[in-house]
């Protein structure tokens, strides 16, 4: 179907950014980590329910864990199978798998 597969192309390029260069890619992720754990405090602040992936987002070791988490349910398998549609996106497939090693290490 076209319409779903332009829905996957949409949403692999929003995800992009940890298909890039270990520098670009850890620059887009602190980006949206430190934008969740703001809501998570605005949250806070306004006594509304807290998502609970948000919390605790100013501790290092659960930023790690919340980027290697994106990364290996939703990035990694997005990727792949768009991968293997367009066999000339395999790099930036495998630059996402070098991510999460990269992440693990940092753990």
């Amino acid at each position: 179907d076209r319409l779903a597969l332009l829905r996957i192309v949409v949403h692999a390029s929003d995800l992009s950014g940890q298909c890039m260069t270990p520098e670009v890619a850890y620059t887009f992720g602190r980006g949206v980590l430190e934008e969740f754990y703001h809501q998570s405090e605005k949250e806070r602040g306004e006594k509304l329910p807290e998502s609970v992936f948000m919390k605790h987002l100013d501790n290092p070791l659960s930023q790690a864990k919340a980027q290697l988490g994106f990364l290996h349910y939703v990035v990694v398998p997005l990727w792949k199978h768009l991968s293997a549609l367009f066999p000339e996106l395999e790099h930036l497939a495998s630059n996402v798998e070098d991510r999460c090693v990269c992440v693990c290490v940092c753990v």
